[in-house]
């Protein structure tokens, strides 16, 4: 039972830590701010809100997505998902464009 209050300490702090890590990568928008178009802007994979209330371009097929504070590179488009190499992986739904490049299959009509 002695090192029940350790561990709690431990626990808090890592907590506080992650906290203050999340809350500093930031800062929230206000007004018309919020509205502003990503400095991207068009988006050719739409767009998003992220955890600061801005408006972001959604990543496409091989960009580099994720981060080690709440997904600071961004999240990706329908259809990829985030590897844990931080690229967005598979193909987009817009346009089928995929990542890794896939062969192009000739299909035969009959």
């Amino acid at each position: 039972m002695r090192f029940f209050p350790s561990i709690l300490l431990i626990v808090a702090i890592f907590i506080l830590s992650d906290y203050v890590r999340w809350s500093t990568a930031c800062t929230w928008c206000q007004g018309e701010e919020c509205n502003a178009p990503p400095p991207q802007y068009p988006c050719p994979y739409g767009e998003y809100t992220n955890r600061c209330r801005r408006r972001e371009c959604l990543k496409g097929p091989g960009e580099k997505c994720g981060g080690p504070i709440r997904n600071s590179f961004g999240d990706c488009a329908t259809g990829l998902f985030c590897s844990s190499e931080g690229r967005c992986y598979g193909c987009f739904l817009g346009n089928l464009e995929c990542y890794p490049p896939q062969p192009n299959k000739n299909v035969n009509q009959y």
